[in-house]
């Protein structure tokens, strides 16, 4: 399939999102909070994310900081992406919950 543009957002619609990246290519995180959410995820470069809403629709949660945040509505508390940094993983990058692309099942 290759990487394409997606739209992605929270329950209420408050966070928005645009994404390039192939929704085939998820796998199941295993940390123990996506765990406990049950979420699909996938890995893209920053350059391939747009933040479409006001970042102040966003409230955060991080275990470990030095690795990464997770962001997620203030309003509707939907996980929608993380953001951190893994030398292992080739440096920055987003990790997206592909429950919240709009136009992927």
């Amino acid at each position: 399939m290759g990487p394409t543009k997606h739209q992605g957002s929270c329950h209420c619609g408050d966070v928005r999102y645009e994404v390039e990246l192939d929704p085939s290519q998820g796998t199941r995180c295993n940390c123990t909070i996506c765990t406990k959410l049950g979420v699909t995820g996938a890995m893209v470069k920053p350059a391939a994310f747009t933040l479409l809403s006001d970042e102040a629709k966003l409230a955060s949660y991080s275990r470990m900081p030095e690795i990464a945040s997770r962001y997620f509505c203030a309003r509707c508390h939907v996980l929608c992406f993380g953001k951190g940094h893994l030398a292992d993983l080739g440096g920055d990058f987003v990790s997206i919950n592909l429950n919240t692309l709009d136009d992927h099942d």
